[in-house]
């Protein structure tokens, strides 16, 4: 189906692009919040692959800092989607007033909402 996937690979067949696969993560998903950033996981089964999308809401004042803010999300999700579970659905939301933030302080965000959704899946797990 996929052929070969590169192991740090973001291709689009792991993208959320269905209006209907976002609202999904969005409402049926488990919140992870850190200041400026949601995670929103939803642990689904209908299919073998984990997706990953990115929501930024309003604020953000140039295509400049929606891109750079989106780079930052797409790279950590590179890095980390071994970290979710296989088959499920996950949203970052990021408002607009992350843009000020340095692009590892958007990663240390990214970590403490990841943390809060490991810990709880612990909880759940146990």
């Amino acid at each position: 189906m996929l052929g070969k996937m590169k192991e740090y690979g973001f291709p689009k067949a792991i993208r959320i692009k269905s209006y209907q696969d976002l609202v999904g993560a969005r409402r049926f998903g488990q919140h992870h919040e850190a200041d400026n950033m949601t995670l929103s996981v939803n642990s689904r089964s209908e299919n073998d692959l984990t997706k990953f999308g990115i929501n930024l809401l309003r604020g953000f004042k140039t295509a400049v800092e929606r891109n750079r803010v989106k780079r930052v999300i797409r790279e950590f999700f590179r890095h980390k989607k071994s970290d979710f579970p296989t088959g499920s659905l996950v949203l970052a939301t990021a408002a607009g007033n992350i843009s000020r933030l340095s692009n590892s302080e958007i990663r240390c965000e990214l970590e403490s909402a990841l943390a809060s959704y490991k810990s709880n899946a612990d909880k759940t797990n146990s």
